[in-house]
């Protein structure tokens, strides 16, 4: 696969309106009590969860150098709120000058956030092989929620975390995959099908079960069903090194990109 700048543009944007779509989940429930604010500066986006601790929720995207003027604006947004947030630059965004300005105001960047892609057709399609004894479900959300709180993602079980991923269930688009072992589930997954690409995204795996081939499972499984709905490309995102990474790379999957993640000491 040859990466050109439209193919991390798509890439970009498939991951980017991913977390929009979550954090206007967040913000529909009554009140907002994640205190989500998603706001434009230029091509930047300033995402915003105020009363979630998470680099994740409070990062801005879409940095490039143009965002130069905009960052004393931006850094007043986010202080208002009581968040110090993440800047994520993407290969072809960074130049000497966007660093330095950032630099100056107090980031570094502090770790890499790889994009993983491949390329889908029809033949991607069929019912893919998975380990003996195990069988993906689609479409019980319920399953899906009880699993992946019980691995301690999203805050763990308690009940602003609950409350948060019950907005989930009506996000267009997702698909919710759950992985049983002798009919108790064990992993769960989300498909975020977007047109005709896909985001691989919320997948976690109950700690009892690791390194047992769950999440390859749900992998394969996923992309068959991307392949189905008729989607060309399908991406998924682990930082450098995590098995994340090692687990989307087994399944054939290749580093896109990694992303710069850029944040102030003392912040999230």
């Amino acid at each position: 696969m040859v990466v050109t700048d439209a193919l991390v543009s798509r890439v970009v944007e498939l991951e980017n309106e991913n977390l929009i779509a979550r954090l206007m989940a967040y913000a529909g429930r009554p009140g907002n009590p994640a205190g989500v604010e998603v706001r434009r500066f230029g091509r930047a986006v300033a995402c915003m969860a105020a009363k979630i601790e998470s680099r994740f929720y409070n990062s801005v995207l879409g940095v490039g150098p143009e965002t130069i003027e905009d960052l004393p604006a931006i850094l007043e947004h986010y202080a208002a709120h009581g968040v110090s947030p993440a800047f994520e630059v993407v290969p072809g965004r960074l130049t000497e000058p966007l660093g330095a300005a950032l630099a100056a105001h107090g980031f570094r960047m502090v770790e890499f956030h790889a994009a993983l892609v491949a390329t889908l057709g029809p033949e991607d399609a069929g019912p893919p092989a998975i380990p003996e004894g195990m069988r993906i479900v689609e479409g019980d959300f319920d399953a899906y929620l009880e699993t992946y709180l019980a691995t301690g993602h999203e805050g763990g079980a308690g009940d602003e975390a609950r409350a948060n991923l019950e907005t989930w269930r009506h996000v267009p688009g997702w698909r919710f995959f759950v992985c049983e072992v002798e009919g108790a589930p064990v992993g769960a997954a989300i498909l975020d099908v977007q047109g005709e690409g896909a985001l691989l995204s919320s997948s976690a795996t109950l700690p009892a079960h690791r390194g047992r081939g769950v999440q390859g499972a749900l992998l394969r499984w996923r992309r068959a069903a991307a392949a189905a709905a008729g989607c060309d490309l399908v991406v998924g995102g682990a930082y450098w090194g995590s098995p994340s990474l090692r687990n989307h790379q087994r399944e054939g999957m290749v580093t896109a990109f990694t992303r710069g993640v850029w944040v102030k000491s003392g912040g999230l």
